[in-house]
Formats: structure tokens, sequence, C-alpha cells
């Protein structure tokens, strides 16, 4: 009974956001952007593009907001409610955009606030467990995520398209939400990132990066515009493999808060970034407190594989114990059995587990901050604490 009157809450803001700001966006061409990794690379990407041939572009995700060339944080929420994103399109519409990309959250979905918005596109970009334990189950949370697409179908614009990465397990359960007035596109991200190995040298680009400018590039297509080449000179997002130093060692800031991603992070660091004789130093947690237990021991168990110093930290951990977040994943860290792992530290503040890091580097060493990106913040119980990544690491790298 909560849950269905709680349900109910979000369906009424969602309607009445759009009634109070005047189906804003029936005015924009609007894209959705789904999937467990790279959402907020990719709305950057498909906003970049688009700038770059000539049209005035919102974007709405977790690493930043952006009216024209105004920029904002990022949304505390991935995708705000309270009618928040009907207000940020009319603030569009306002400031003269013509097209507005979003990122769209599971979470988001169940809470009905991709509705009441008329798409012109969606985008899925992959999909792997993650928000488990907040959907009861890995199926709910796919057809969240499926439920977006459905929702652009039902949108009032005359045509529609559902941009589908073909690489992904689950490319037919979101390729089948086509029929009559929606057209399905097919992209292929690995066939695009072996196409675009030179890209590499022209911009902050990864493996997982040029994946998402594969899906960049699809809607482009989609949308008829002719400068695509652009994305090489994509400058990258904050705090999505942010350089913060590249010699006498490494050191990058990611956002990686699952298993898959943190993999792909320090696959791409392993074969790209670290001279050979050097060690991989990873500073990792797991966010966040209450949800995702699961994958805890499974991101200590990655680190041990790819990190020879691991030191375990705070993430977010909300309402809980963050010392206990820490043991369950120093928990699945295990040295030696043909991991690269020769020690763990667990440090709870995660200003010190930083200068641990750093303090332990040398020489073609990389050091691998991940979890926090771009957040401006450390969730905490009954509040949070100031928090940048970056400046962080450069402040520490100053006094070192």
């Amino acid at each position: 009974m909560i849950k269905k009157i709680f349900s109910l809450y979000h369906y009424l803001w969602a309607w009445a956001g759009s009634i109070i700001y005047g189906h804003p966006s029936r005015k924009l061409t609007l894209i959705g952007v789904t999937g467990t990794k790279g959402k907020s690379t990719t709305v950057e990407l498909i906003g970049y593009l688009l700038k770059e041939n000539g049209f005035k572009v919102a974007t709405l995700g977790s690493a930043a907001k952006r009216i024209g060339d105004q920029v904002f944080p990022g949304p505390k929420n991935t995708m705000p409610g309270r009618s928040q994103i009907q207000k940020f399109l009319k603030e569009a519409i306002l400031a003269n955009c013509t097209h507005a990309v979003i990122e769209v959250s599971s979470q988001g979905v169940e809470q009905f606030r991709d509705r009441f918005l008329d798409w012109d596109i969606g985008v899925f970009l992959n999909i792997s467990p993650e928000h488990v334990e907040a959907h009861g189950s890995f199926e709910n949370y796919k057809a969240a995520k499926l439920q977006f697409f459905k929702t652009v179908t039902k949108s009032s614009k005359a045509k529609k398209y559902l941009v589908v990465n073909m690489e992904d397990a689950a490319k037919g359960e979101f390729r089948n939400q086509a029929g009559v007035g929606v057209e399905a596109v097919d992209f292929y991200p690995n066939k695009f990132a072996i196409e675009h190995q030179d890209w590499k040298g022209n911009w902050i680009g990864t493996g997982f990066n040029l994946w998402n400018a594969a899906a960049a590039e699809a809607v482009g297509k989609v949308l008829g515009l002719k400068n695509l080449e652009t994305l090489k000179s994509f400058p990258g997002v904050r705090g999505r493999f942010e350089i913060v130093q590249r010699e006498p060692f490494f050191v990058v800031v990611d956002y990686a808060h699952t298993p898959n991603s943190l993999e792909a992070l320090y696959k791409e660091v392993k074969e790209n970034w670290l001279k050979p004789g050097g060690k991989l130093i990873g500073v990792l947690g797991s966010a966040a407190g209450g949800r995702d237990v699961w994958k805890r021991p499974e991101m200590g168990r990655i680190a041990a594989e790819f990190c020879e110093l691991a030191i375990i930290t705070n993430e977010d951990p909300f309402e809980e114990d963050p010392q206990s977040i820490i043991e369950q994943v120093a928990g699945g860290c295990v040295i030696g059995g043909g991991n690269s792992l020769k020690e763990i530290r667990k440090i709870l503040d995660r200003r010190e587990a930083i200068k641990s890091a750093l303090s332990s580097a040398h020489s073609g060493d990389a050091v691998v901050l991940s979890g926090k990106g771009s957040e401006n913040s450390i969730r905490v119980a009954h509040g949070s604490i100031p928090w940048n990544e970056r400046s962080v690491t450069e402040e520490i790298l100053k006094e070192l």
C-alpha cells in the first residue's frame, strides 16, 4: 500500500510538471540515454557533437547540467524529481536551445520521471547488475530500462528512434520495442573502437570512451549531422577518466562504481597507461550504504586481480557503518592465487587513503582513484561532506 502511494506521488509530480511548464519537450528534440555504464559521458558526447554542428543544446546528467554555454553542477539524483526535468527543459527553451539530452536512470524510470516527456530518441548503451537490491532483482532492473524505451515509443513525436548497442546481450529485448513510427538504429561499439584507435592520441580517449562515442555517432547519424569527426576533439568529462598527472607516475580520477566498470578501468590503465615494470595502485570503496551489498566483495576481487596495492576507503556510506563496508570490500581481496595484489590497506579517511596511495607511488606507477569521479560530496548519515576528488588529489601532490 505504501509503495502504491509513493508511486502515485511521483506520477502526479511528473504529470503536474508537464502542465505547469507547458509541455516543453514538444518544442525540443529530446534525447534520452540509458544503460548501466557510460550514460554521463555519452550525454556529454552527444551534447558536444550537436554544439560543434551549430546547435544550441542543453544536457542533464550526473556529471553536469548545461544550458547553452552555462554550466552548473550535476543534480544530486541522476534524474531529479518534483518536476525539475520539466523546469530544466523550459529553461532550455527560454535560452533558445533546440535540442536536449538527458541521462535516464532505472530508479528515475520507476518514479515516472521519464513520463510526460515527448522523446525523439532513446539510446541503450549496455546492461549489467546494478541497483539490484533497490529493484528487487536484475530482471526488475532491466525491466525499468526497457520501460524507458516503451515510453519513447508512446511519444507524440511523429518519428521516434531507438538506438541500440548490438554488442550487448540484451540487444534483442531493447530492439524489439521498435514498431510503427519507431525505428531501431544499431551501433557496434567494439567495432567503432577498433576503427578509431587513432583517436586516442587526439582526445582524452580510452577504450570505453570510444564505446560511448559510437553511441554518440549513431545519434548524430539519426539527426543527419554532417560533421561527425568533431567527436575526436572531445575534451573529456570531469571525473570520467580525468587525468590528474602523467609523470613521474600516472594519476587518474574515475567514477567507476560497478564491477564491470571497475574492471574496464583497470584494464585500460594497465594496457595503455602503466609503464613497463610499474605497479598499479587502486583507491576504492563501494557506493552506497544500504544497497548493492553483493558487489562489495566483487569490487575487492577485481582490485586484487589488477592492483599490486589496494587501498580500501570510504565512499558514500549514508546511514551504514563505513568501516563495515570497507571490511566487506577488503574481504574480496585475496593476495596470491594468480592475483597481482601484494598489499591491502584499509583507511577510513578518504583524503588519508589518497595520500597513502600517492606517497607509495614511484616513477612508472599508476594510481587509480575510483568511485567518486565528479561528485561534489561524500554522503554520510544525516548529511554530506563537501568533496572534490581531483582538487584533493592535486593538493596532496603539491604537499608531497
